[in-house]
């Protein structure tokens, strides 16, 4: 259950050196994408020399292609400053990914299936400041455009989202809020002890070509590690996504995807509540 897309092998000891720049191929293939190719790539520093709260630098890069014309580029920097004082991370994204929709709600029905276009630009930015107690707050600033190129005939995003699909013809949205963290894993890429607590509330405005939007976005990630056995870990995930407002189909949580249920089509189910609970267990 990664925070980020950085897999677990990326460090192997208890002490940090700097790795440079791997660069490893990725291959996936799914009913959806048929297919897929990229590579990625991940820098991680070592720790501030003497700082025993030093926490490491890292950057994540991917970029992959699919049979059905799909692409994906994704890049996560996060940097660590004064002795860790200062904390700021981005996530940049672009994707062009023809996607599947059923709807929006816990009931929708496999019959529903429709396929659509999106090409999304997506840039999130946060500033930490460590405060008294391990505790990190600070701003949040986010920026959403999306764009559906292609619709299937008939269907509810064809109609322009007669059918309570906001934001069926695109959208522009940007968000401002805060983040409050509390992160007491003994390591952030593949810990074997500790947790997460990460809290954060943002407010979003924008528009689109038939609507304007104007939503509250509260999210709540909370995660735990047990040590059992020499290489032996037991990990646990809460996840809690709400949105209050009006806000494009495309911003609503969904369930499924690579960070949370994995196995599961990511927007399979979407809806303007999500509570979701995983847990993992890695062995040598």
């Amino acid at each position: 259950m990664p925070e980020d897309p950085i897999p677990p092998e990326a460090i192997q000891s208890d002490e940090f050196s700097w790795l440079g720049s791997e660069i490893f191929p990725i291959t996936s293939y799914s009913p959806e994408t048929r297919l897929g190719l990229g590579v990625a790539t991940w820098l991680i520093g070592e720790e501030a020399a003497g700082d025993s709260l030093g926490q490491p630098d890292s950057l994540w890069a991917s970029a992959m292609v699919t049979q059905e014309k799909q692409y994906h580029l994704w890049v996560i920097p996060e940097v660590f400053l004064l002795r860790d004082r200062y904390r700021i991370k981005a996530n940049l994204e672009y994707l062009k990914f023809p996607t599947l929709f059923y709807g929006i709600g816990n009931d929708t029905v496999p019959e529903a299936e429709e396929n659509y276009t999106p090409i999304i630009w997506r840039v999130e930015t946060e500033f930490t400041l460590n405060t008294a107690g391990g505790w990190r707050l600070g701003p949040i600033l986010a920026f959403e455009r999306t764009a559906i190129v292609e619709t299937e005939p008939g269907g509810s995003l064809g109609s322009g989202g007669a059918n309570g699909a906001p934001g069926a013809q695109g959208s522009e949205v940007t968000g401002f809020g805060m983040t409050v963290r509390f992160d007491w894993r003994e390591h952030p890429f593949g810990p074997r002890e500790g947790g997460l607590i990460a809290l954060s509330l943002l407010r979003f405005r924008g528009s689109a070509p038939d609507t304007q939007f104007e939503y509250l976005q509260y999210k709540a990630d909370l995660r735990w590690f047990f040590p059992l056995a020499e290489g032996h870990v037991l990990g646990f995930q809460s996840l809690w996504q709400h949105i209050s407002g009006n806000a494009p189909f495309t911003s609503l949580p969904k369930l499924g995807g690579k960070l949370m249920f994995r196995g599961m089509y990511e927007g399979r189910y979407r809806d303007h509540a999500l509570l979701a609970f995983q847990s993992e267990y890695r062995f040598p």
